[in-house]
């Protein structure tokens, strides 16, 4: 699953999916060039936009735990 990253912040991160999501989540950032940030944390809220593209949601979650990630070490997860 792919999204676009609207706001992150230490404690928390709000993005775009098309699928809606509940409970906890691990998630991967990818920042400028290949930095990546792999992230745990637990959805807040997830909110269905009709005005947006069909199937779209906007999830707040919060970030509990994150870890800079080399491309190497980069394993599945879906990337926001």
């Amino acid at each position: 699953m792919f999204g676009a990253t609207s706001n992150v912040s230490t404690t928390g991160v709000l993005f775009t999916t098309s699928e809606a999501l509940t409970g906890p989540i691990q998630h991967t950032i990818t920042l400028e060039g290949s930095v990546r940030l792999r992230c745990i944390g637990n959805v807040l809220r997830t909110e269905h936009h009709a005005h947006a593209a069909l199937g779209s949601f906007q999830v707040a979650a919060t970030l509990e735990h994150y870890e800079f990630v080399r491309a190497e070490q980069h394993k599945a997860a879906p990337t926001v």
